[in-house]
């Protein structure tokens, strides 16, 4: 096959690099092992560029060192495919780590050799795409830039270490989301050739929100102007059936390139996706057709409790008369959550682990929505005792009224969020037009089904990062909850006052067992969570050794953190192992400095009133990060720098702009004034260095970090 020899190919002139580590595989021909600069990846790119002449494909590759903004010692290598069309099929792939999606590119060029495509097929392999900087990802920026017509491309990117076992796709992200022809397009396509993938509606509304766990590099591509979507792989396929799962992708690409159309100017970017089952086509509705017809019944319902006039008026009445219980309400409820907040992360402070609700979101969010219900339930009681409307119909009222000024609300942040929202307006007319108490019940139970829908789903991927707003986020979470519970509230309210019996023993007996009841399930939840161990034998506790030296004050401090305490254990330093009781999450340990990983020399030369500056810096092989600073008690002037460079407003520092796995030992040159008097502080950070310092303990992973920091006057 075409792609065995292609992989294998590139495996034989990667193989001199790669040797015999555990990290390379064999089926994929890339390094797992290497990452931004590195040598290893250097001899990547080479061995695809190697490939891509073997097939007769042209390229170009160019560095990132020449970005306008940051540095990376990494580069990009963009391929070209003529198709029938000028319009540009993008397919990127990074090289960190993207072993397979690397591999898919080069078989797919092969195969686009035989069958010409329909579009003019770019190939991005793509350098520089992780990192902490703000400059990250360079290759997508780079990449992007280099489209001249961006209203004829579409991008693919494909991001998988190994041959996945399936696909996430990534929509978009920062507030920027993709049109959804390429959306449906891509879905049709990957279901018919039988390719397991997961996409949902509410990965829509959170690439809106902006709430998305990962940030896909899409943001670049699509603020680009050009649509994207982002193939992310997830889990492993056994050996048996890699080849069979690479030829279903390259034949979906290709039928892609065929069946894709041009993506219209003008974005339909605003819609929802609907598909209750998976035998169910899934069907794509833009804005403006499906909020029509949710508006539509919206009015008609609306209309038919103004048609009762007398009732109307008379409520509005008592409305007016005691509008000010509105805004108490509200914040009296949002108090509850913030108490409920509190008492999060307090529970998390108790088990010594901050983190905690990570590993068991489903059990933190049933401990709010108890003590939530706990102290909301108590407030019914407390409302009894005040000056407060007794009328049921005062706070059903009130909940639609709330109800739809919060969709107002919902509408400015997602306006396809909004469905959601007038599903519940709708919701609460009908219960308001409804005189049974069992009808009433039945429409607030189906007012909750979107948010508890919604709940599901987030639980279920699990959405982290919306989990953590609304379950720790004091302020803007917790009124964001408040706006979607106040009009419950109210309606369970309009409930407790319903019938002849509203204020009755047999009711406020009820409501005192509805808080026994809860609070029991808080404090028994509570309960659990503190005895609650996330980590064991297969599930290792992840443990950060960080050895810092500083060679300035003549100190080194060992730094262990962990998400939980980590107990006992014995710290292995220089081979002698040293018992350690009782350990928290943060432990520092000073010990002597004997050993200087990090060296800086410098030497210059003045000419006509410029002093030129050459640095080396040496030390332990191999870092993976490297800071630099330039200071000074006066303003100074960088005439010329062999590395970026940013002066502060100040203008008495400036930071060097240095890639990720820089060339070591390092070595640049600068020119400033004549009379600058400069002092360099070099920060340099090593993974996994030599000599290492360790922690011995079933059941830990420990990963290990040296920064060592050193100054040097200029």
């Amino acid at each position: 096959m075409k792609y065995i020899a292609a992989i294998l190919a590139v495996f034989s002139l990667c193989s001199g690099v790669f040797g015999d580590s555990p990290e390379a595989d064999a089926h994929s021909g890339f390094s797992s092992n290497f990452g931004e600069g590195t040598q290893a990846e250097k001899d990547a790119f080479n061995a695809a560029a190697e490939y891509l002449d073997s097939l007769g494909i042209s390229y170009i590759r160019r560095s990132l060192g020449e970005s306008e903004r940051g540095h990376s010692f990494s580069e990009i290598l963009t391929a070209v495919v003529p198709g029938a069309s000028s319009d540009r099929f993008i397919l990127a792939a990074p090289m960190e780590r993207g072993d397979y999606s690397a591999a898919l590119l080069l078989e797919t060029a092969s195969q686009l050799t035989v069958n010409m495509p329909k579009h003019t097929v770019e190939l991005n392999f793509l350098g520089g795409e992780r990192g902490r900087t703000p400059f990250h990802p360079y290759g997508s920026v780079m990449a992007s830039s280099g489209v001249s017509d961006p209203s004829a491309a579409f991008v693919l990117y494909i991001d998988a270490h190994r041959t996945p076992e399936t696909w996430r796709l990534g929509i978009g992200g920062e507030g920027t989301v993709t049109p959804f022809e390429l959306i449906r397009e891509l879905l049709r396509v990957m279901e018919s050739a039988s390719i397991p993938h997961r996409f949902r509606e509410a990965d829509i509304h959170l690439a809106h929100l902006g709430l998305q766990d990962e940030q896909w590099p899409l943001s670049v591509w699509l603020k680009a102007g050009i649509p994207a979507i982002c193939l992310k792989g997830s889990g492993e396929v056994p050996a048996s059936i890699r080849d069979e799962r690479m030829d279903r992708m390259v034949n979906a690409l290709l039928v892609l390139d065929k069946k894709m159309q041009r993506i219209p100017g003008d974005w339909k970017n605003i819609y929802t996706y609907i598909r209750p089952f998976k035998a169910v086509p899934a069907v794509f509705i833009d804005e403006l057709s499906y909020m029509t017809g949710l508006l539509i019944l919206f009015a008609l319902l609306l209309i038919t409790v103004l048609a009762q006039s007398r009732r109307v008026h008379s409520n509005f009445r008592r409305l007016a008369r005691f509008w000010w219980t509105l805004p108490l309400l509200f914040f009296m409820v949002f108090l509850f959550l913030f108490l409920a907040a509190l008492f999060i992360e307090e529970a998390g402070l108790l088990a010594d682990f901050p983190t905690l609700w990570t590993h068991a979101p489903g059990t933190f969010v049933f401990f709010k929505i108890t003590v939530a219900v706990s102290i909301i339930l108590i407030f019914i009681l407390i409302a009894r005792g005040l000056p407060l409307p007794r009328d049921p119909h005062f706070y059903s009222y009130s909940a639609v009224i709330t109800a739809g000024l919060f969709t107002l609300v919902f509408s400015a942040l997602d306006i396809t969020l909004t469905s959601h929202a007038v599903w519940t307006d709708a919701a609460f007319l009908l219960f308001t037009l409804s005189r049974s108490l069992r009808l009433k019940l039945l429409f607030l139970i189906s007012a909750l089904l979107p948010y508890a829908a919604w709940l599901a789903v987030i639980l279920y991927q699990p959405y982290t990062a919306v989990l953590e707003f609304l379950l720790l986020n004091r302020i803007n979470g917790n009124l964001v909850l408040t706006l979607i519970l106040l009009p419950f509230v109210l309606a369970f309210t309009s409930l407790s006052w319903s019938g002849s019996h509203g204020n009755s023993k047999s009711s406020r007996m009820i409501i005192h067992a509805a808080i026994l009841i809860s609070s029991l399930s808080a404090a028994l939840t509570l309960f659990w969570i503190l005895r609650l161990t996330p980590y064991g034998p297969g599930s290792p506790q992840p443990v950060t050794l960080e050895d810092r030296i500083d060679m300035v004050r003549g100190e080194r401090r060992l730094m262990l953190s962990s998400p939980g305490p980590l107990g006992r254990a014995e710290l292995i330093l220089d081979g002698i192992a040293y018992p350690l009781d009782n350990i928290g999450r943060r432990t520092e340990i000073r010990t002597p400095l004997n050993r200087a990983p990090l060296e800086i020399r410098g030497d210059s030369r003045r000419f006509l009133g410029r002093r030129t500056i050459r640095v080396l810096i040496s030390g332990e092989a191999n870092p993976v990060e490297l800071t630099l600073r330039l200071r000074s008690e006066k303003p100074f002037t960088i005439h010329d720098a062999g590395m970026p460079f940013e002066i502060a407003s100040s203008g008495t520092a400036a930071d060097i702009l240095v890639g990720g796995n820089p060339p070591f030992p390092f070595e640049f040159q600068l020119t400033v004034n004549g009379d600058a008097e400069l002092v360099l502080s070099a920060r340099c950070v090593w993974n996994n260095p030599e000599d290492a310092p360790s922690v011995n303990r079933e059941d830990v992973l420990v990963r290990t970090r040296r920064a060592a920091y050193t100054e040097l006057s200029l």
